[in-house]
């Protein structure tokens, strides 16, 4: 997670007055691990947030910059600490939706998407839109053409192919592109 910030945990653990073994064994790692974390050497993943933010009794956002303005996979790690499979299950969609979205690879987000997104992740829809506008326009390459949900489903229906496997398609070309 780009937006963790090692001297917040370290505040947050300090705040609470508990101690780096008694809050690796919270939180079920070893305290060298921790300690790795408070010192910036590595970083939680949105799982290990989640937990250290409700072993210290604070929010996953207490543990992050609070300057940066989260992207959709941002969003996804700050609100709802949720992996993404977790959070395409709730969203009710395909874990390869959620990460063309996330990448910024889906120009267009839904109304019902950015419902289910904002009730997963427990935001505001509004918050959704923004944070997926900032997902597109950081995105480093697009798809050669951009298609709707609807658009995709249909020309995945008339190749006999799912929306998934196209997209994985449209990567390996890109890819292989890229090489030369």
């Amino acid at each position: 997670m780009s937006s963790f910030r090692a001297d917040r945990l370290v505040a947050e653990r300090a705040k609470v007055g508990l101690g780096r073994q008694e809050l690796a064994q919270r939180v079920g790692i070893r305290p060298a691990v921790l300690d790795d974390y408070e010192a910036g050497l590595r970083t939680p993943n949105a799982k290990m947030l989640a937990g250290l933010a409700e072993a210290l009794g604070c929010q996953v956002q207490d543990l992050l910059d609070p300057a940066e303005e989260p992207d959709l996979r941002a969003l996804r790690e700050q609100a709802s600490g949720l992996g993404p499979g977790a959070a395409a299950a709730a969203a009710q969609m395909s874990r390869g939706a959620l990460a063309m979205l996330e990448a910024g690879r889906t120009g267009e987000l839904k109304d019902s998407v950015a419902v289910a997104l904002a009730a997963a992740y427990a935001t505001s829809e509004d918050e959704v839109r923004q944070a997926h506008r900032r997902s597109v326009a950081s995105a480093r390459s697009t798809a050669p053409i951009w298609l709707t949900e609807r658009s995709l489903q249909r020309l995945a229906d008339h190749l006999g192919r799912t929306p998934d496997e196209l997209r994985e398609l449209i990567e390996t070309i890109q890819d292989e592109e890229r090489r030369g």
